[in-house]
């Protein structure tokens, strides 16, 4: 797998190589996570955990935002500590969006386990994506290691981990959206 960390631009903060180095920041991610069904702790922790390892030397979670289908309250965010997930939640999908908006930018880099964690339903997972196009933030995916998707991979569908959104959006494609890549976790 190429290391793409090197390829992103826009960066206030140059990315070190991978197992650090003292003359650069690292990145400030932002992780984001989501189950559906069952909302298993144990699940979501996974995911934050392997997000954690491939930013490892790279970025520096600094923020940390969830999604679950029940919903998210002290309970729920406690199970999750418990697995070793996410220290805190800042919020879900709409709190990401309105910090990725901030001026000047919090966070660098949005790292998530598999693209579907972003959104299943394909014209989810679209409007999601021309809202980091909008906000120039790239995304990580961790599943696979480091694959960096720039902003505008999303406005264009030039980028190998979004053919199979053009594939699912023609006819006969999967019009649930995204399964079978990245759907581990």
């Amino acid at each position: 797998m190429t290391d793409r960390s090197s390829t992103i631009k826009e960066q206030r903060h140059p990315v070190p190589p991978a197992g650090g180095g003292t003359e650069a920041l690292p990145l400030r991610a932002a992780f984001y996570g989501s189950l559906g069904g069952n909302g298993d702790a144990g699940a979501l922790a996974q995911q934050f955990r392997c997000c954690q390892q491939i930013c490892a030397g790279r970025a520096a979670i600094t923020r940390y935002f969830y999604d679950i289908a029940s919903p998210v309250g002290w309970a729920a965010e406690e199970r999750i500590r418990e697995c070793f997930g996410p220290p805190r939640r800042h919020g879900g999908w709409p709190e990401l969006a309105e910090l990725l908006a901030e001026q000047p930018k919090p966070v660098d880099i949005v790292v998530c386990y598999s693209l579907d964690r972003i959104a299943r339903p394909l014209a989810r997972l679209r409007e999601r994506g021309r809202q980091l196009a909008r906000y120039s933030v790239p995304v990580v995916i961790a599943q696979d290691g480091w694959e960096e998707i720039p902003p505008s991979a999303w406005t264009t569908g030039r980028h190998e981990a979004l053919m199979p959104l053009t594939a699912w959006a023609s006819p006969g494609g999967d019009p649930r959206g995204i399964r079978g890549r990245g759907t581990g976790a």
